[in-house]
């Protein structure tokens, strides 16, 4: 798994100096934890529009989500 380290409100780790606020400094994220399904999803979504009109997203999402399909 690749997890992303974002500094909030400094450049560089260097720049943070009491050490009490330091992890207040970091936020963590996992990389492309939902993207590919975000993705999969909208370009899916064009074959529902004709049945489910706006809602395509939705069934599209929820499709994907109990399908088999990688």
């Amino acid at each position: 798994m690749d997890v992303n380290k974002v500094l909030l409100d400094v450049e560089h780790e260097d720049e943070i100096v009491d050490a009490e606020t330091r992890n207040a400094k970091f936020r963590y994220s996992v990389i492309n934890a939902a993207v590919g399904y975000i993705a999969k999803c909208t370009h899916k979504a064009a074959a529902h529009k004709p049945y489910t009109g706006k809602a395509c997203y939705i069934t599209s999402a929820m499709a994907n989500f109990f399908s088999s399909d990688v």
